[in-house]
């Protein structure tokens, strides 16, 4: 199974599906599908090299790790004016307070959003494996 995510519209939502080979690779893909989703479309090249930022979270599970991971990037996105892109040195591993994310980001400064997220929430939120992978699903209020 190679990574993908599909969008589905609801009334000031959107429902987020992604589907992943490994764990590591469906928090990677939300954040690339979060990013798409605010830019309308494919995802452009990035510019001139900018320094990364290193973010990290936490939660209790693993449903839980995916709604705070796209609620982190809701919040980076507008603190900081930034769209981000680019997910690398993603590391997923199990912590005493349980799952934790590490990755670097990068992005597009001061983006023209086609769509405003103001949050990702529990209802309906699942991260569980699949033959040959992982899917993972989370809603997005709009």
């Amino acid at each position: 199974m190679s990574a993908s995510h599909r969008f589905d519209d609801h009334t000031a939502e959107v429902e987020l599906t992604i589907q992943a080979d490994s764990l590591p690779e469906v928090y990677a893909q939300a954040a690339r599908a979060y990013a798409e989703l605010l830019l309308g479309g494919m995802l452009p090249a990035l510019p001139a090299p900018r320094p990364p930022v290193l973010v990290t979270v936490r939660a209790a599970d693993l449903t839980a790790l995916l709604v705070d991971w796209l609620n982190e990037l809701v919040y980076r996105t507008e603190t900081e004016a930034t769209v981000f892109t680019d997910v690398s040195a993603l590391r997923l591993r199990e912590g005493p307070d349980g799952p934790e994310i590490a990755a670097e980001l990068r992005g597009l400064p001061d983006p023209q959003l086609a769509l405003e997220v103001k949050a990702a929430t529990l209802h309906d939120a699942y991260v569980r494996p699949v033959a040959g992978g992982f899917v993972g699903h989370a809603i997005l209020d709009v």
